[in-house]
């Protein structure tokens, strides 16, 4: 059985589905719930309203989406590289285990990479062909993995919007209708629920109430130092809920972030070695075997599929890093494969690492892994050929 989010994210859809809105099962039960954005509590909502009710549904619902992401990897591959690449990609994502762990643990990783994939087919379309429609699908697909993973949200300023502004086949007034645009669609989409979340909790809740816990998990003083140095405690949390009974999530989120950024001001000098130990846990390389156990135990998995998964990561990670340099230097379109990167880094600096947080940049990691496998491929056949004629160029 899963635990930890999956848990949640399956009780509170037998929640919803009942009639009971989007509210805690755990703990709480009843309260008004935004732990995390609605998208995929709503779909396992759905799977259960038709029957679905067990954990093997959901984890089905997972297992088929993680098929889509497959697909999905061969046609982004396809797009930015080529149709080998996209073949290789779709071989690659077959066998990650990094998609196939996640899929069984009713996660939101598996629907969020497919509308990321998603969202790299259309990046791809607006900065080749860049209209107003393809600005406003954008910002709506953007919107909707809003919905499924908050952090995901920044794309907004780390690809969608410089996509648009930096295109020169178009007039200045252009772009800047078409990155309003783009940015209305965003903002449409996620209007109803912020709008609801206004009526349910004590302060305003955009997406979800879970970056105070994560800030706070990630800068408790135990992660500065010793056996946790770089990974998360939630005793800090819980402390703080025992201190302050009464308050809603929403309150709370914002005295969990009042309390991690005092603490990031108590630990400066602290800070430097605990983001490398962060990065080093991201990677799998900072105490490979307790940062492993530590997110078997919080999966409730055995440790076997997540040393496959940390394993194969470290594979992955150069040969991606070839693929974006093989990219470069043939000048292709590829920022949208490495926006997602980016947000991983940047989350992982300022909270805590483990090797779930590089989900949502794996699928294209494993584009640019696919580019470099089959760059070698070519050179081995045929030395000094070329990539695929047919992918597209700026």
């Amino acid at each position: 059985m899963p635990l930890s989010d999956g848990f949640t994210y399956h009780q509170s859809a037998l929640r919803l589905a009942d009639g009971f809105g989007y509210t805690s099962a755990v703990g709480d039960v009843g309260a008004p719930l935004a732990h995390q954005p609605p998208g995929w509590v709503t779909l396992l909502a759905a799977v259960s309203k038709a029957g679905g009710r067990s954990w093997w549904a959901h984890q089905v619902t997972g297992l088929v989406i993680g098929l889509g992401v497959i697909v999905m990897a061969g046609l982004v591959g396809a797009r930015y590289a080529g149709r080998r690449v996209g073949i290789v990609a779709a071989m690659l994502a077959a066998l990650y285990p990094g998609f196939w762990v996640t899929d069984v643990q009713i996660l939101s990783e598996p629907l969020a990479l497919l509308i990321s994939g998603l969202l790299m087919l259309v990046l791809a379309d607006l900065w080749h062909r860049p209209s107003l429609t393809r600005a406003i699908v954008a910002g709506a697909i953007l919107g909707a993995l809003a919905l499924v993973r908050a952090e995901q949200l920044a794309l907004l300023i780390l690809a969608v919007i410089p996509i648009v502004v930096l295109n020169r086949r178009v007039s200045v007034k252009r772009r800047v209708a078409c990155s309003a645009a783009a940015a209305l669609a965003t903002v449409l989409l996620l209007a109803p629920w912020a709008i609801y979340n206004l009526r349910r909790f004590e302060e305003p809740v955009l997406l979800s109430t879970n970056l105070g816990p994560t800030l706070l998990t990630g800068n408790c003083e135990s992660t500065y130092g010793a056996a946790l140095l770089g990974s998360y405690d939630n005793l800090c949390y819980t402390a703080l809920i025992l201190r302050n009974p009464g308050r809603d999530r929403s309150q709370l989120d914002v005295e969990a972030r009042s309390t991690a950024l005092a603490n990031m001001r108590d630990n400066l000098g602290h800070l430097p070695s605990t983001v490398v130990a962060r990065h080093g846990r991201l990677l799998g390389l900072f105490r490979p075997a307790q940062t492993v156990g530590i997110t078997a135990s919080w999966m409730g998995s055995a440790t076997w599929p997540v040393w496959a998964w940390v394993a194969s990561f470290w594979l992955l990670v150069p040969l991606a890093a070839c693929g974006a340099v093989i990219l470069r230097r043939s000048r292709r379109f590829h920022w949208p494969l490495v926006a997602p990167i980016v947000i991983t880094l940047l989350v992982v600096t300022v909270a805590f690492g483990e090797p779930r947080y590089h989900a949502l940049a794996d699928l294209g990691l494993i584009v640019l892994a696919a580019v470099a496998l089959d760059h070698l491929a070519r050179r081995v056949a045929a030395p000094g050929s070329t990539m695929d004629q047919q992918a597209p160029t700026p």
